[in-house]
């Protein structure tokens, strides 16, 4: 029928015998009613009911290779089994490239593990299951974190090492090259630790084995000052690359080869005196001290990456790769020797960086993999859970409107490793169809009233926005939706997409209140608590904290003022999102205080006799330009979403521009005012 009307494009699937899912791409407001209109025509009017995108799943999908329905629906049908075995949180399942699917968990005894298969067989029928053996790889690789290298100075510095040097190393931004001078051995090794639990591990180059070389050069009468780059491009000129060499001082350096003979240290020692004149050749004691450079590999590893890796060398079978989370990766293949299985792993640590590895295979839990054998159940499973329907060589339309998100990640992986990558179009609510349904002249507040009085709905205040209508007051009882929705369709088409019922106890409300308070009390206390230790070497360091606090009290305070005025003339309201602009203004508010606190306290360091007003001064002149700038852009950026961003945000865009106003004025005229104005009243 849509085909006769010419409309082309269309997803029409039946979800039971008298219900369709009708959905398409990139719909035109005119190509919307059309096709409504042709259905209804045709074949009588019908409930419409839009598809739940918040709780459901809807996509267009397109496989690179060919692909039948059936081995789609196969695929989808093992969904069911994350549903079984998600009854346990400490399952793991995923699919691997034979079609089986691999299961296991670190505590599992054998009574658990035929009870989970019980399961499995009893939602999707006759299951094969194979244990692993020493002769299968199935273990986790994960690389870390990406490195940070202000992170890697604050845990130096956290384990009394102020004086401690860190420097990027080479050219891939996660290699870094540490110099403290004197350290005690438990601070070495927490230092260390906090570093690998920050990053992971790391390929390490130390310097004290017998061919090390670790020695500090202070050139005593250069010809000019010397810098690192200068010492670098002398040794690369000599021949010397790789070395490790850190600034430790003005016409000082730390210079760190890990294998070298004693002719060539003399060589190198000459070279460098002849370049840059007589020096203080200083050997490192590395018992006391630590000098250390760190490789902790690419920044971010992609699954596409792993999978490319692994054939490079090993392509006898293929190694399923499962992306568990950033840098973290399950590996499984079955019937692998163990020297390949070695091969594997030494070819991704080389390429990646050192992984700490924890393999399934052992006493305390179980890991196996378990085949679906009865097709025609699993098929079924399928059709339960998904809408499924052929739109063209190898597209499909995928729906499912009551898909955990577990289950939703179970499908798209699932159809990953069956069929390859998937060119995916996502649904969404501003283009797309399914069942749209809109007012057809407007409404006013007395024809609602009229409507809604007869369920229960009285003394309402009904107030006329763009969005359509508006309404407040007492919920009655019982739950009346749908018979409400049907009763405002009599007076005109309704979109149901905006039709929102929500209600807050009284009680509720109460304690909603008295948590939001004690929380920012919370925050402001924890605020007043970091900031005094923060500036613990700065005299009466508490002020620092309270002046910052009075000044995020005086931003909240001024939107609080501009919302209630506004709330009389514009309709704004103060709901869950102006509660989230209100702590987002805190946050800048503090962060904008803390950069002007911060430069004060740097000043004081170096205090001579200058007033302590002066040194206030000049940190809000070095300090304003930033200031201004980051306000001037980020108030440039909230405009834009407050003009084109529609009504949905316009409050919490409201929030943030008065409080992003009011945070850059208290950073700059209260709070270093009150800290003058504390300092002398002493």
């Amino acid at each position: 029928e849509l085909t006769d009307r010419g409309v082309q494009g269309v997803v029409v699937a039946n979800t039971a015998p008298d219900t369709l899912i009708v959905a398409a791409r990139g719909v035109t407001t005119e190509s919307r009613e059309t096709v409504l209109k042709t259905l209804t025509d045709k074949f009588g009017e019908a409930e419409q009911a839009p598809f739940p995108f918040d709780k459901g799943q809807a996509a267009i999908f397109r496989f690179t290779d060919p692909v039948s329905i059936e081995s789609v629906l196969s695929a989808l049908g093992a969904v069911k089994l994350t549903e079984v075995a998600s009854v346990s949180n400490s399952v793991t399942l995923f699919r691997l490239n034979d079609g089986s699917y691999f299961t296991s968990s670190t505590a599992m005894t054998e009574e658990e593990a035929a009870s989970l298969v019980k399961r499995f067989e009893e939602s999707l029928g006759s299951v094969t299951r194979v244990n692993l053996s020493s002769g299968d790889l199935a273990t986790t690789v994960n690389f870390g974190n990406a490195f940070n290298i202000d992170t890697a100075r604050q845990n130096v510095s956290r384990f009394g090492a102020d004086k401690g040097v860190v420097e990027p190393f080479g050219t891939k931004g996660q290699a870094v090259s540490i110099l403290v001078e004197s350290i005690a051995d438990a601070d070495r090794d927490g230092l260390l630790t906090s570093l690998k639990d920050s990053f992971g591990e790391a390929n390490r180059t130390v310097f004290d084995g017998p061919e090390g070389f670790a020695t500090i050069f202070r050139f005593t009468a250069p010809p000019g000052p010397v810098t690192v780059q200068d010492v670098r491009g002398e040794l690369e000129t000599g021949g010397v690359a790789g070395a490790t060499l850190i600034g430790a001082g003005e016409n000082r350096f730390f210079l760190g080869i890990a294998a070298v003979d004693a002719q060539a240290k003399q060589l190198l020692t000459s070279t460098l005196q002849a370049r840059f004149g007589p020096a203080e050749v200083t050997p490192l004691d590395l018992k006391t001290s630590l000098a250390i450079t760190l490789d902790y590999g690419p920044a971010n590893v992609s699954r596409n990456d792993l999978v490319a890796s692994i054939e490079d060398v090993y392509t006898d079978k293929p190694v399923s790769v499962l992306q568990n989370a950033t840098n973290s990766f399950l590996l499984v293949v079955r019937g692998i020797a163990a020297a390949d299985q070695e091969k594997i792993l030494k070819q991704l640590e080389g390429e990646f960086g050192v992984a700490v590895k924890t393999p399934f295979l052992s006493e305390s839990g179980k890991a196996f993999t378990v085949t679906l054998t009865d097709n025609a159940k699993v098929t079924t499973a399928a059709r339960e859970l998904f809408i499924l329907h052929k739109t063209g060589p190898n597209a499909f339309f995928l729906g499912g409107t009551r898909v955990p998100a577990a289950q939703q990640a179970a499908a798209f992986s699932n159809l990953t490793q069956a069929f390859g990558p998937i060119a995916q179009n996502s649904f969404d609510f501003a283009s797309n169809l399914a069942s749209q349904i809109t007012f057809t002249r407007a409404v006013t507040a007395d024809e609602m009233k009229a409507a809604i009085d007869p369920f229960g709905y009285k003394d309402m205040t009904i107030e006329a926005r763009e969005s359509g209508l508006f309404i407040r007051g007492a919920r009655p009882l019982g739950d009346q939706r749908s018979t409400i929705i049907r009763a405002l369709e009599e007076i005109a088409p309704v979109n149901r997409d905006t039709v929102e019922f929500s209600s807050v106890d009284s009680e509720i409300a109460k304690r909603s209140i008295v948590n939001t308070f004690l929380a920012v009390l919370a925050g402001v206390g924890g605020i007043l608590i970091f900031l005094w230790w923060a500036f613990r070497k700065v005299p009466k360091s508490y002020r620092y904290g309270f002046v910052a606090t009075i000044g995020m009290i005086h931003d909240v305070t001024i939107v609080l003022g501009a919302f209630g005025i506004m709330a009389k003339f514009m309709n704004v309201e103060i709901n869950s999102l102006f509660v989230v602009g209100i702590l987002s203004v805190v946050g800048y508010s503090v962060n904008n205080t803390i950069t002007v606190l911060d430069r004060i306290r740097e000043n004081l360091a170096d205090r001579t006799t200058r007033d302590f007003e002066t040194y206030v001064n000049i940190a809000l002149n070095q300090t304003l330009t930033r200031n201004l700038n980051t306000t001037i852009t980020i108030t440039a950026t909230i405009l834009a979403v407050l003009f084109f961003g529609g009504p949905t945000i316009r409050d919490f865009m409201l929030v943030l521009l008065i409080g992003v106003i009011g945070g850059a004025y208290s950073s700059l005229f209260i709070a270093p005012t009150l800290l003058v104005s504390w300092e002398r009243a002493n």
